[in-house]
């Protein structure tokens, strides 16, 4: 059995090894010919051409980002510069998007505040504890709780007596 592989076909591009054809990206062979002395090679990363740019060195390209050259020839740089591949530049596109925009919100969210502020809150208790106490307690300390808080904890009950 035979397996198809599929090899795009802007990746085909002429060199003296596969690794100089996918480094230089500067001859492309869709039909399989190359200019004598060179090969074409399959599956080279020349496809990504929107990476392609226009530069006096790699470094200069990258800056300016200015002139693409999406064939990957020099013939589409000026004078004096050369066409290098897979730069961080990107051709400026003019689309619109898909979906446009929502509109701003009317009442949008303030951002908090990096650190607590010191005014005071908007409900604040009517009868703080001056301290917490040390030491929950499982079961109330008091029969009734008290209208006012205490200065200090209350002391724990006694344990019952046992009755004779």
């Amino acid at each position: 059995c035979t397996r198809h592989i599929d090899v795009p076909e802007d990746s085909f591009y002429c060199g003296v090894t596969f690794d100089h054809a996918s480094n230089l990206c500067g001859i492309s062979c869709p039909t399989g010919d190359c200019p004598p002395g060179l090969t074409c090679f399959g599956n080279t990363p020349c496809g990504d051409k929107k990476s392609f740019f226009c530069g006096s060195s790699y470094e200069d390209a990258n800056e300016k980002c200015a002139t693409p050259c999406p064939s990957g020839s020099a013939d589409e740089c000026p004078s004096g510069e050369s066409c290098f591949a897979y730069t961080m530049c990107r051709p400026i596109t003019y689309e619109p998007t898909d979906t446009p925009t929502e509109s701003p919100s009317s009442d949008p969210t303030k951002k908090p505040t990096p650190y607590p502020t010191r005014k005071p809150t908007s409900n604040p208790t009517d009868s703080p504890t001056p301290r917490p106490t040390r030491y929950p307690t499982r079961e109330p300390t008091t029969p009734e709780p008290s209208r006012e808080p205490t200065p200090e904890p209350t002391p724990e009950p006694p344990e019952p007596t046992p009755e004779p």
